[in-house]
């Protein structure tokens, strides 16, 4: 796991060596154990490492191939890379290190961009021909690893694993980006390929880039729909999971887990505890918060159960002041997610024990984990229902309409296409808020931006799954890659922490996704497969219990001790948030939330980072 930037020249001007250390210097936490830079022509690459595998200096990068004609650089983990080099042994090929990334540079050698259906992993990795002077970018099927870039036409392509090494190069310009402004505003988040710095784009998850002549060609090469291949092997399910796990275990230096005591990380830290004892592992719960935020005592039984060394950790609101500034140094755009908080708190906490760490994201995007997907269940068949039932639902609505469940029962009873009505439930702050924000200029530049368009481009491309389905593959891609996957990636890297997902192993997920909705929801009860899977490796307490969720105290927090902090931040006269959004609008928002009168931290939080965010990267 590591960090990498790119600059290649599309002009007579040389890369010169001081801007790749400079934009090294920005990504140093990514790799603190060793850095390396090189230019290869009009193609400069410089790399900051974190040893996990082949910790000797033959895995150095940037790495080039025997005969000099590419060099590579990447950041990730293979964990088939012991699988792929027996073969490439096999065919005649050695080798000078145990590292993964040189059997990256053999397979491109071989097969060019094919290469990327033998991989297993997560990855983003830069290569370059020097023969024929292109470049081959890739990133991982799901998006565990991001990758950003921009492109000065007819002067350079900049690549970075983070956007503040691209903003180096004073020619990069920094500016907001309405479009996605205007999403982050709606969804608490920007949706790739764009970012909120005018021209700095993240490329796909599933995607490769190559720059050829100077022009450049995206590409996606896997959908997680893919069917399944001829000779596939079928396995159970619970034999799968277990085998994810058993590869993500790859590692030179030790691995830990979070665990928060849901079933996933609790899933995860069952099987890890069959190959390896004890496993570390790391829980996090709130100061003087109830149940609801606490988790603390179910991770402590399920630790007990395996035998694990366990470690807690307790966050206050004092740490989000203390941190806030901090996150929004790391995290590059405005992130809305206070998860965030806790996520960084305990990676930087693990990292006094291991290098490496386990998490159980992605599992709810697969098997239907959230309650969202119940209540749309509910709410297909609402719609279908008798008339009289709907004259009777309006006629409650009326009179109680400010109610949060009533509201959402008029999101069930929404006769919108599925796209429209799902990216509406999951909006941060409704659309008739966001327009009266923005100020009109704003709307101006962004005109013709559709916030939904992600949402309907995913239902078009699952129309032939059924409803729970379409939701899932909509958050896999939506939600997942965009917020929760960018969220640990960004936090444990911060602290120079690797984290490893093995519930999306892609030969997973594809499984999953051939799962019907009936089967994952049943009733009120989700994730039916997985938890029937999992009968006599987790206590059934864990199974039943209902899901918490990562949940943040932020509601109590705003109204109490973090309102001065807020005041001092987005209600004053300079507040830089004021170019782009209206202070009326930003006062009505903060005034309803800290009399009681709504509950609006979610639109504080998004506003919040947004003003920092400005301060810290554009002025």
């Amino acid at each position: 796991m590591c960090g990498f930037v790119a600059v290649v020249s599309l002009d007579e001007e040389p890369v010169q060596a001081g801007l790749l250390s400079s934009m090294s210097a920005e990504i140093e936490h990514r790799g603190p154990d060793d850095h390396g830079l090189e230019i290869v022509g009009p193609c400069g690459f410089a790399f900051r490492r974190l040893s996990i595998i082949d910790l000797s200096p033959a895995g150095h990068q940037p790495m080039q191939s025997a005969n000099g004609r590419f060099t590579i650089v990447f950041n990730g983990e293979i964990y088939n890379y012991r699988q792929l080099r027996a073969a490439l042994l096999s065919q005649g090929v050695q080798f000078r290190s145990e590292s993964d990334t040189e059997i990256l540079l053999h397979l491109f050698e071989r097969h060019g961009r094919e290469m990327l259906t033998q991989l297993q992993g997560m990855f983003a990795f830069a290569i370059w021909d020097d023969r024929e002077h292109v470049l081959f970018v890739a990133r991982d099927r799901v998006g565990i690893k991001p990758l950003y870039y921009h492109l000065l036409p007819g002067r350079r392509l900049y690549l970075a694993s983070e956007i503040k090494a691209i903003l180096r190069d004073p020619r990069v310009k920094r500016s907001v980006e309405p479009r996605a402004l205007m999403q982050y505003l709606h969804f608490g988040h920007s949706s790739a390929p764009l970012t909120m710095f005018d021209g700095v784009r993240k490329l796909p998850a599933g995607h490769w880039l190559e720059l050829r002549n100077g022009s450049i060609t995206i590409e996606r090469y896997w959908d997680v729909l893919q069917p399944a291949c001829e000779h596939e092997e079928q396995t159970t399910l619970i034999s799968s999971l277990k085998a994810a796990v058993h590869s993500h275990m790859i590692s030179d230096v030790p691995v830990g887990a979070f665990l928060s005591g849901g079933i996933d990380s609790s899933a995860v830290v069952a099987f890890m505890s069959s190959v390896a004892s004890p496993i570390q592992t790391f829980s996090v719960g709130f100061e003087n918060a109830s149940g609801k935020f606490n988790e603390l005592s179910d991770a402590r039984r399920i630790a007990n159960r395996f035998g694990a060394q366990h470690h807690e950790l307790t966050v206050s609101h004092g740490d989000a002041i203390a941190e806030i500034e901090t996150l929004v140094h790391h995290y590059d755009e405005p992130f809305a997610d206070p998860a965030g908080l806790p996520t960084f708190l305990v990676s930087r906490f693990a990292r006094r024990y291991v290098k490496v760490v386990m998490s159980g994201e992605g599992s709810d995007e697969l098997f239907g984990g959230y309650r969202r997907y119940v209540l749309e269940s509910i709410g297909h068949k609402a719609r279908h229902a008798p008339a009289v039932i709907h004259r009777l639902a309006q006629r409650l609505l009326a009179r109680h309409g400010e109610k949060r469940a009533l509201r959402r029962l008029a999101d069930f009873l929404d006769e919108s296409p599925d796209a429209e009505r799902y990216g509406r439930f999951l909006a941060q702050m409704d659309w008739p808020l966001v327009a009266q924000l923005l100020r009109p200029e704003v709307i101006n530049a962004a005109a013709g931006y559709d916030p939904l368009w992600k949402y309907k481009e995913c239902f078009a491309r699952a129309h032939g799954l059924d409803l729970v389905n379409r939701l899932l593959y909509t958050d896999f891609n939506t939600w997942m890659v965009d917020t929760y996957l960018e969220k640990v990636d960004k936090a444990t890297m911060a602290v120079g922490l690797e984290a490893r997902v093995p519930f999306l192993d892609h030969r997973l997920a594809q499984a999953a996704f051939r799962i019907t909705g009936a089967e994952k929801i049943r009733g009120f009860v989700t994730k039916q497969p997985l938890k029937r899977a999992l009968l006599g490796t987790l206590p059934l307490r864990t199974l039943v219990k209902p899901k918490h969720g990562f949940s943040v105290p932020i509601d109590e927090w705003l109204r109490g001790p973090l309102k001065p902090f807020v005041h001092d931040t987005i209600l004053v006269e300079g507040a830089r948030c004021r170019e782009w959004l209206d202070p009326f609008v930003v006062t009505e928002i903060c005034e309803g939330h800290f009399s009681g009168r709504r509950s609006n931290g979610t639109a504080i939080w998004i506003l919040l980072n947004f003003e920092l965010w400005l301060r810290h990267f554009i002025n």
